[in-house]
C-alpha cells in the first residue's frame, strides 16, 4: 500500500529477552554491514540496534526495502531514496519504537511512572501548567505530565530537531483528542498542521507527532515478536 494512503505505522519492539546478535541482525536490514555501532556501553548499543530493528520492521511491513541514514547536521533519520517517507525512533528501558508515515513524524516513549514535575517547570509555559492542574490524566489513565513531556519531545523530533534545542517553545494543547501543537521554532523538517496523538503499551506512553489529517486516520500498531 502506498504511504500516502495508509495510517501512520507504529512498531513496538520489547527486546528484553532478545540476544544482542539477534537484535543486530534485525537492524542490518536498514543499516547494512557497515552500519552497526560499537564503542559505547552495551546498554546503549542494544538500544541503538533495537531502534533500527523496529525501523526495519516498519519499512518491511509497509512494503519498502530501504536503508536509513542520520542527517549530518541535526541527526534525524532519512529513508534513503524515499523523499515522501518519514521515519522516527525512540527507546526507553528495554522497549524501542519506530514510526513511519507519509508526512514528517516524531515519536517518544516514556514510562507512566517517570517523575517529570521538575522538568516540566523548566520546559512548560504557564498555559500548559494550568492545563495539567485541571487535567491530571488524559485518555486511558495517561498522566498528563508524562503526556506533555513526551509530546514536546515528539514534536521537536518531528521537525528534525531534538531536546538539545530546548522544548519550551513547543506548545501542546492537551484538551482535545488529537492534541494541537504549535511552535516558533524552525527545523530542517516541517509540518503544516502539527498535532500529537497518544498510544499506550503496558506501563508506557507513546507520543506521536505528525500532520493532524494523518493522525485523524488513526495509528496502525504492530508489536514485533
Amino acid at each position: 500500500m502506498a504511504p500516502s494512503s495508509r495510517q501512520i505505522l507504529l512498531v513496538i519492539f520489547p527486546y528484553s529477552e532478545r540476544g544482542e546478535e539477534e537484535i543486530r541482525n534485525r537492524a542490518l536490514a536498514v543499516l547494512g554491514n557497515g552500519g552497526t555501532r560499537r564503542g559505547t556501553s552495551e546498554k546503549r548499543n542494544l538500544a541503538y540496534h533495537a531502534g533500527r530493528a523496529a525501523a526495519a520492521e516498519a519499512l518491511r511491513a509497509a512494503g519498502f526495502s530501504a536503508k536509513i541514514e542520520a542527517d549530518s547536521g541535526y541527526g534525524f533519520l532519512r529513508v534513503v531514496g524515499q523523499r515522501n517517507l518519514f521515519l522516527n525512533i525512540s527507546h526507553t528501558d528495554n522497549i524501542a519504537v519506530a514510526c513511519l508515515g507519509s508526512a514528517s513524524v516524531g515519536v517518544d516513549i516514556e514510562s507512566k511512572h517517570r517523575e517529570v514535575s521538575k522538568v516540566l517547570k523548566r520546559v512548560a509555559i504557564a498555559e500548559e501548567l494550568q492545563q495539567l492542574e485541571r487535567l491530571p490524566f488524559i485518555k486511558e489513565e495517561i498522566p498528563s505530565g508524562i503526556a506533555l513531556w513526551s509530546a514536546k519531545e515528539a514534536f521537536s523530533k518531528a521537525l528534525g530537531m531534538g531536546i538539545k534545542f530546548g522544548l519550551h517553545d513547543f506548545v501542546i494543547d492537551l484538551s482535545s483528542t488529537i492534541h494541537k501543537a504549535r511552535t516558533r521554532q524552525r527545523g530542517p523538517l516541517s509540518l503544516t498542521h502539527p498535532a500529537v496523538s497518544f498510544e499506550t503499551f503496558g506501563d508506557y506512553v507513546i507520543a506521536i507527532c505528525s500532520e493532524r489529517e494523518l493522525l485523524n486516520r488513526g495509528i496502525e500498531q504492530l508489536v514485533l515478536s
